[in-house]
């Protein structure tokens, strides 16, 4: 039973895995836990003869819409390069009514402002695709494929705002343990 494998090169854990697959008479079955983005599908030999599954292993989302926008002023979000710049969000959430509004968030002195707004939005997007953000799952990028959003409806400096505030990053939250 191996609970973690910790590596700092691609040799040492190629040596693990060997290890491993010499006392594969005593174990029939290998079941690997990683990261989305581990890079251990590329090193396995065989993947013809191997069983992928993604497994999401956390449930989350975001409660109040508002409360997560201005948290990220605790972040260390670079906000000099957002500064001055603006993006109306339409959010749609069916079961959370406060969320369900236009936001403006914007930045200015180096600070993330949001308010709700009666105006028309930039963009639209679900609880969902807004907690897919929040917690690194998908760039928005994905999020704007995946919700069959036109990049080009969005400015460049309304996309490098969501970018600089919904940056991917490596999840390294795990419940499996």
């Amino acid at each position: 039973f191996v609970r973690e494998l910790i590596y700092n090169n691609i040799s040492s854990l190629k040596s693990m895995l060997a290890y491993i697959y010499n006392h594969n008479t005593q174990c029939k079955k290998t079941v690997i836990n990683a990261p989305i983005d581990d890079k251990i599908k590329l090193i396995i030999a065989n993947l013809k003869t191997c069983e992928i599954k993604l497994i999401p292993f956390m449930a989350g989302r975001v409660i109040n819409f508002e409360k997560y926008i201005e948290s990220l002023n605790s972040c260390n979000i670079d906000t000099q390069k957002i500064d001055n710049k603006c993006i109306k969000i339409k959010v749609i959430d069916k079961y959370i009514k406060q969320n369900n509004s236009v936001f403006k968030i914007s930045v200015c002195d180096n600070k993330i402002k949001i308010q709700r707004v009666e105006e028309d939005y930039d963009i639209e997007l679900d609880i969902n695709s807004i907690t897919q953000l929040a917690f690194s799952y998908l760039n928005t990028d994905e999020i704007l494929i995946l919700n069959e959003i036109d990049e080009s409806s969005l400015i460049n400096t309304q996309k490098e705002l969501l970018n600089a505030l919904f940056e991917k990053r490596i999840n390294y939250i795990d419940e499996l343990v």
